[in-house]
């Protein structure tokens, strides 16, 4: 069997034995994930195309006598077939765990991640705390300036969050409108400070509707820290929740912080 790889420019000059026009022909056959089997004289070549998620990435090109062709088709399927779930696996992992508008961790990544920062709080003693963080009247954003624009306002938003955070903290997509950071090594005082820096931010950066018109975003966040009878990460992520719904109920565009016990106080106001 004679097998050449990816290139056009690879594949004329190494398969001779195909008019151009066909191996222009078998090109855009193969650019299209079609399999075909195309008769030259007594010889037959199998074209046969592999890639991972975003299409062809690659063809298997093999000239044989006519009479084994197929044979040579299955031979060659079974080889690529865990050829092409291999080159699959990269954009599989970037699903799972990205979220595909506002680049940041998914919730998926958040319920295997957290877990892991939650035992690493606790297996060192250092100080944890969570933020959750809500866009104010979001609905309102979408209702009145379309989904594009929300998305827009959405992937603004995870940029500022980012803009905001040191490198070892960490960002999610929890749902919709809302998101969650765990800032490791922090105790509630200084997460309040880079909460109220979050919301500040958000306030102050420009956002725009499709037609140019300024949009109004504000953030409401709640924070919490871990403590010692946190049996798991999700108590936390309970109490920020609860000091985040505070937010929204006195007023939004504000942060709220949360004691071991669920009672919470407000530290900042927009």
């Amino acid at each position: 069997f004679a097998c050449w790889g990816r290139r056009r420019a690879q594949l004329e000059r190494a398969v001779t034995i195909l008019p151009p026009t066909l191996l222009s022909a078998a090109i855009n056959d193969y650019s299209r994930s079609a399999q075909t089997v195309v008769n030259i004289a007594r010889k037959t070549a199998v074209i046969i195309p592999f890639g991972g998620e975003d299409g062809a990435t690659g063809t298997l090109i093999v000239v044989v006598p006519r009479k084994q062709a197929e044979t040579a088709l299955y031979i060659c399927r079974q080889v690529l077939r865990p050829i092409s779930v291999a080159l699959r696996v990269p954009a599989l992992y970037e699903r799972a765990v990205f979220d595909a508008l506002t680049s940041l961790f998914s919730r998926r990544h958040l319920e295997a991640e957290l877990p892991r920062i939650f035992s690493e709080a606790k297996r060192t003693h250092h100080p944890l705390s969570i933020i959750m963080l809500d866009i104010d009247h979001f609905k309102r954003i979408n209702d009145t300036y379309g989904h594009r624009t929300g998305d827009e306002v959405l992937a603004k938003v995870a940029k500022v969050l980012r803009s905001c955070l040191r490198s070892y903290d960490t960002a999610f997509r929890y749902g919709g409108e809302e998101f969650c950071v765990a800032l490791p090594r922090t105790a509630l005082p200084a997460a309040a400070k880079v909460a109220e820096r979050i919301r500040k931010t958000v306030q102050e950066t420009e956002f725009l509707s499709a037609d140019g018109t300024k949009i109004a975003v504000t953030v409401s966040l709640g924070v919490a820290q871990l403590a010692s009878s946190d049996a798991n990460h999700t108590s936390v992520i309970e109490r920020a929740d609860a000091a985040l719904y505070e937010a929204k109920q006195s007023g939004r565009n504000r942060v709220v912080t949360a004691t071991a016990q669920l009672p919470t106080q407000e530290v900042h106001n927009g």
